[in-house]
């Protein structure tokens, strides 16, 4: 799992990510350690929410580039040109 996420991390990727409790939240990861890592989640709209922070033995599903992180992803970019 750390791989994968310091993978995003390095490239910029977005990605989702199932939590223990079966929440799943959007976005980039910032920072990844043995026990952690920390992703700058997106609200439905694209844009920054805030950050949440996951123990890595709680997550249990990373989904890369699906239809939702693209969708993501483009919403983002249509709130920069707007501004």
């Amino acid at each position: 799992m750390r791989v994968v996420l310091d993978h995003c991390r390095e490239t910029g990727t977005m990605a989702s990510v199932v939590s223990g409790d079966e929440e799943t939240y959007t976005g980039y990861i910032r920072q990844v350690d043995d026990l952690r890592a920390t992703m700058e989640t997106l609200d439905f709209f694209g844009a920054t929410e805030g950050k949440q922070q996951f123990a890595l033995r709680d997550l249990s599903l990373v989904e890369l580039e699906t239809n939702e992180e693209i969708m993501y992803r483009r919403l983002g970019e249509a709130q920069l040109k707007l501004l």
